[in-house]
């Protein structure tokens, strides 16, 4: 599509490049190419207007090539919500970075409650008992909960805090939100400043965990504030796995000062086979796939990137913006154990 002098916009995906294609038809103003390799998107990059990419596939070797060499570059748009490899690697200087929060925000939600469902319910119990052919009746209905009238701690109120707010208010929930910017929010009962965190813990049956990772969210939720988690509360993330110090985690667990953890995003990934998380039996492990299993998931990406890419082209401003933190702030750790 497109003539020669047209926008060029490079296009790095894992997967939803035929759907990109698509959702762009009509726009002649544009040509887009797809890199089927970082060699390929390197050599790309210093023609290219925009640049569509993957949080996952932003590697070093990339954020040096957009310095370098895109002289012509005027927008760095992401696929994924989330943006922390910018932080590690480096963003280009002065050029406008957005993201797609909220096309994931549906289906993380719904993985949000499956983890907590599960967990209140014991469904890791009953089917380890399954598997041994156990009937776990006596052993395990003494630690059965629920959601009804239990508090829900949603650390983040961005799309997703706010859709699992909704959520959770159909299953006759109280709700706290911790924002950056506290704001009131219709299916928050009440919503506070991230500094009264340690303020509002010790009212949650369950923590959901749904900030982005910054310098400034790094670690946390560390030490304290997970001793100021009831013993019979749960921590669930969605996050990423550097929000939480996770051998605090580990240890709170372990040691039976929390009851249970919903996690599906690690430190490390793929989750190393020795670490100490696969040995216990209060949690459930997700292998980062919170966002997936949508069938409308990569049109709804290229549909989002069309509707930004119209306003683009008009000089308009973009939407789903990512506020970078200054360059020179490095990653610390907030609570170290």
């Amino acid at each position: 599509m497109g003539k020669n002098g047209t926008s060029r916009i490079v296009c790095r995906l894992s997967a939803g490049y035929p759907e990109m294609i698509r959702a762009c038809e009509g726009l002649d103003a544009v040509t887009l190419i797809e890199a089927r390799d970082q060699e390929s998107f390197v050599q790309a990059i210093p023609d290219a207007r925009v640049v569509v990419t993957h949080n996952g596939l932003y590697t070093a070797e990339i954020a040096a090539a957009l310095k370098t060499r895109g002289p012509r570059l005027e927008w760095l748009h992401l696929v994924t919500a989330g943006w922390d490899a910018l932080l590690k690697h480096g963003a280009p200087s002065g050029i406008p970075v957005s993201n797609s929060s909220g096309i994931w925000t549906p289906v993380v939600a719904e993985h949000v409650f499956a983890m907590l469902l599960g967990l209140v319910r014991c469904l890791p119990e009953m089917e380890r008992g399954r598997a041994e052919g156990r009937w776990v009746h006596g052993e395990i209905r003494g630690s059965l909960s629920c959601l009804r009238t239990r508090t829900l701690v949603i650390l983040g109120m961005g799309s997703i805090g706010r859709a699992c707010a909704r959520i959770a208010k159909t299953f006759e929930m109280r709700v706290v939100g911790v924002s950056r910017t506290p704001r009131e929010e219709p299916h928050a009962d009440r919503t506070v400043g991230v500094e009264r965190l340690a303020e509002v813990l010790p009212e949650a049956d369950a923590l959901l965990i749904a900030v982005p990772l910054t310098p400034a969210t790094r670690h946390l939720v560390g030490a304290r504030e997970l001793a100021a988690l009831k013993p019979s509360a749960v921590l669930i993330n969605v996050a990423r796995g550097e929000v939480v110090d996770e051998a605090a985690l580990v240890r709170a667990l372990a040691e039976g000062k929390l009851a249970g953890a919903g996690l599906d995003v690690f430190a490390e990934e793929p989750l190393p086979s020795g670490h100490p998380l696969w040995r216990l039996k209060n949690v459930v492990l997700s292998p980062h796939v919170g966002g997936y299993g949508d069938p409308h998931l990569l049109a709804g990406l290229a549909g989002h990137f069309r509707a930004n890419l119209e306003r683009f082209l008009a000089g308009k401003p973009l939407h789903d913006r990512v506020t970078m933190p200054p360059a020179d702030e490095p990653f610390v750790e907030k609570n170290p154990a």
